[in-house]
């Protein structure tokens, strides 16, 4: 008899420490009553959450896609317009320069070389918008077109974006570390 009284005890202890450990020293049924008592079921709760997050995140997700392929087309399009601005700035009138020892841009020159350092970018949805020379800059302004893949679904399937170079005829050393 003793043995079953210990037994028995045992389980009762085993019992109480597990409904402790389990819910602070509550009975599960206590717990389940008042969570269900106050609302706080959680059954369906992640699906309306899901359903309202994932749109943000897509969106999200297509704003970052989009903003690099817009970031990556104006930095083409600004190098093409810089190295034709350049190019366009080393054509020299080589004649008034063996005269008088100034610089002097060749301006046709300058403006035929400018156009066709953009024209080479052309491939890569660059286009020229303007090109200007005086008698010592100049100024090349270009388009690139960015297709876009996320904003395409609302209706913008493309975007323009514009790159704006200029550089300087200069010749020789004028300033101390240059």
């Amino acid at each position: 008899m003793g043995r079953k009284i210990w037994r028995g005890m045992v389980r009762l202890q085993r019992d109480i420490v597990r409904r402790q450990r389990d819910t602070v020293g509550r009975p599960r049924d206590i717990v389940r009553l008042q969570r269900d008592r106050v609302g706080l079921r959680d059954e369906g709760q992640y699906l309306v959450l899901f359903a309202l997050l994932f749109p943000l995140v897509i969106v999200l997700m297509g704003l970052v896609f989009d903003g690099g392929r817009l970031f990556q087309g104006y930095r083409r399009a600004t190098l093409a317009a810089n190295a034709a601005a350049q190019a366009g700035s080393q054509c020299i009138d080589v004649a008034h320069f063996q005269q008088t020892n100034q610089v002097r841009l060749d301006r046709g020159l300058a403006l035929a070389t400018a156009n066709a350092y953009v024209l080479r970018n052309q491939g890569q949805g660059i286009e020229p918008a303007g090109l200007a020379a005086d008698d010592h800059w100049v100024t090349v302004q270009v388009q690139a077109r960015v297709p876009l893949a996320f904003m395409a679904v609302i209706g913008l399937p493309e975007l323009t974006v514009g790159a704006r170079g200029v550089a300087r005829a200069h010749y020789g050393i004028d300033q101390v570390w240059q």
